[in-house]
């Protein structure tokens, strides 16, 4: 079964140069971190599928915070933020 394409926003071309800056954070290692998702208050969240844990990156402060889950060997990809800021993935 496919579903219908959702309607893609059109790209927004900036004039000229721009810098951004980028730090670099440390994931555990081996963690095979993706499955990335912007929630609301701007934080960035993934899954350290190998790991077997949820990740989330504090733009402001560059801080990442891995929490372990309960749930051995979980496999957690897929995550999806719910309309109270709850974060949900798969197993």
């Amino acid at each position: 079964m496919n579903f219908p394409e959702k309607a893609k926003p059109d790209a927004v071309v900036i004039p000229g140069s721009v810098q951004i800056p980028f730090k670099n954070g440390r994931a555990t290692p081996g963690s095979r971190p993706h499955d990335p998702l912007v929630a609301s208050d701007g934080s960035l969240w993934y899954t350290g599928q190998f790991a077997n844990v949820l990740g989330r990156l504090d733009p402001h402060t560059g801080q990442i915070n891995e929490y372990r889950l309960k749930t051995p060997n979980a496999g957690p990809h897929g995550l999806v933020a719910d309309k109270d800021g709850n974060i949900w993935y798969t197993s």
